[in-house]
Parts: C-alpha cells; structure tokens; sequence
C-alpha cells in the first residue's frame, strides 16, 4: 500500500504571513491591527479597498516573500511527521508578482526540505487528491473534505478563526497534528484492503502484467483487463465508486 499523503498549507501553518502584513499596515497607515481584531479568516478584511491594494503591493515586491519566517514548532513538526507520511506544501500565491512562486519553492526547500515536485501552486486545494489536509482556511478544508470524502480535513487554528466552530477537526499544536494523523494510520476500510489487493502488477519481456488476485483476469501492458463476471472483488468495488460518484 502507498504510504499516506499529507497536504499542507503554508501562509500561517509553515510560514508568519500576519506579522509582516500587519507590520505593513502599521507603517502605511498607522493602524496596529492583531489575529484577534478578525473574527474571519481574511486577515484583509477590515481594509478599505483602496488599502488592500496598497498592501498587495508591498507584499507582492520581489524579496518579500522569501523573507518570510516560519512559525514556531512547524520545522520540527514537519520533520516528525515525514517520519509517517509523505508530506506536500500546497499554498497558494500572489498571481500579480512576478517572483512569488518562484520565491515560495526556494523558501519551502530551504527551510523545511522539500523537492520541487512535493510543491504544488493552486487556490483550487480541492483539486489535489490526498489522505489528510491541514489548512488555517475553514473554506479550503470543507471544500477538500466534501471532494475527498475518505480523506481527513483538518483545520490548522489561528485566532482569526476562533468563533467559526469546526472544533472537532481544530488543531492547536504540531503534536496534535501528529496524533490525529498517526491514530488514523493502520485503521484501513475495508475498501482499503480491497482497493489494494484487486491488481497485481508483474514485469513481464513485453510489460508489466496486470492481474486480479481474486478472479485471475489479466491483461499485458498498459491494458486494463476486464474482470470476471462474478469477481466478488471487482463488485464490491463498484459498488463503492458508484456511491461516491
């Protein structure tokens, strides 16, 4: 079986995205603002629209992002949970710069050593398949929890968020991250098994074979071999997909 996958965030679950905005409203405008002054996760939201613009503009300048520091505890967090998982930084990012994706990826492999292909660049989270999310976004994790149903949505807790429920998925620390997702490792679905017994794959001098543990069908190279008609398996299966559809 695949070892699981772990979808992280970056802006306030790796990285302090608040102090330095905040730091910039401060200085434009003289208006010292905190988490705690929000009871929304868009830590943009008490700014005029003229303000917002200004502020995007500081932080969208080449150098900013990179300049970013991690939050306290996220390395070491990072590092123990790789010992359980595979972990991915999926983050979104400030389409009008020219340097932050750039600036994102040689942030995540510095600090936290990451490879370029654990990096993905989106604001559609939903559209990347895992077994866990951990996001400070209560919109990304409702919206990937209802697209993954069998994954695990967590939201990561900033004060912004605080009046805004889903405490049964709220994490307060890296630890609790931990033994969210460890406690779930091992505790397969009967799905699970299926789904991971239903192929056999074998090299073979013309290509790898594909071939059904249970009813014995099979097919040669990239091939997908239909199953026999009574192939308890290949039905109990289909009949899960079809509910998920």
């Amino acid at each position: 079986m695949r070892p699981k996958r772990l979808l992280l965030d970056v802006d306030e679950v790796l990285a302090d995205f608040q102090t330095p905005t905040f730091e910039i409203i401060h200085r434009l405008f003289g208006r010292k603002l905190t988490q705690h002054d929000f009871e929304v996760w868009d830590c943009f939201s008490l700014l005029t629209a003229e303000e917002k613009q200004a502020v995007f503009a500081e932080i969208e300048k080449p150098g900013w992002c990179r300049s970013l520091q991690p939050k306290p505890g996220a390395e070491a967090g990072v590092r123990a949970l790789r010992e359980h998982v595979k972990v991915y930084a999926v983050t979104s990012h400030f389409p009008s710069s020219p340097t932050w994706v750039h600036e994102r990826d040689h942030w995540l492999i510095e600090h936290f050593g990451f490879t370029g292909k654990e990096i993905v660049h989106t604001s559609a989270k939903y559209l990347v398949g895992g077994d866990y999310l951990l996001d400070d976004n209560p919109s990304h994790v409702t919206a990937w929890s209802n697209e993954h149903p069998d994954g695990l949505g967590l939201l990561w807790h900033i004060p912004n968020t605080r009046t805004l429920g889903m405490d049964d998925v709220r994490m307060q620390s890296w630890d609790q991250v931990l033994d969210r997702v460890t406690g779930t490792l091992g505790n397969e679905t009967v799905y699970d098994l299926l789904a991971d017994r239903e192929w056999s794959r074998e090299s073979e001098p013309y290509g790898p074979g594909n071939y059904c543990q249970t009813c014995g069908a099979s097919a040669r190279g990239s091939q997908i071999p239909d199953h026999q008609p009574d192939c308890r398996v290949h039905n109990i299966l289909t009949w899960h997909r079809k509910r998920m559809v």
